[in-house]
């Protein structure tokens, strides 16, 4: 295709009603051409959704909820900013409580201590089983080579 497709040709394109062959012909020129694809861009801006809810589809599916679930519903529109700020706060002051708790208590202290022994003490695992395989299958070649 080496002349521009027409407006109506790519609003059918957008809706899928053109052959398959066609379908793939405009995606391909879309992919080269950018004043067309700047159209095709412009059709899909203007093209609506053959489907859409109601203006008051939202009002009534809360209305719906409330009747359904009305516990969980009120419980959510009573909960204050004050009410968060101070579920909030307890749970840092909790956090900070237990950080400096397990601080005082060593148990950070015996973690690096027992990183620093693994790392000083032993080579990686993945080390030892290379090596392992590696000697194990060269001494089977080894002694194929002497038989």
């Amino acid at each position: 295709m080496s002349n521009h497709v027409e407006w109506e040709v790519l609003q059918q394109y957008v809706k899928e009603q053109l052959p398959e062959e066609q379908q793939q012909n405009i995606e391909g020129h879309l992919s080269d051409c950018d004043v067309c694809f700047h159209q095709y861009m412009n059709v899909i801006d203007e093209w609506s959704i053959p489907f859409s809810v109601s203006d008051s589809f939202t009002d009534e599916t809360m209305e719906k909820l409330a009747i359904v679930q009305p516990n969980q519903m009120k419980n959510k529109g009573n909960a204050s900013s004050r009410d968060v700020r101070r579920k909030t706060l307890a749970h840092y002051f909790l956090a900070a409580g237990l950080t400096v708790l397990l601080m005082f208590s060593g148990v950070f202290d015996m973690l690096f201590s027992l990183d620093d022994q693994i790392e000083a003490d032993d080579p990686p695992i993945s080390e030892k089983i290379l090596e392992a395989n590696f000697l194990n299958t060269g001494n089977g070649k080894e002694e194929k080579g002497n038989e």
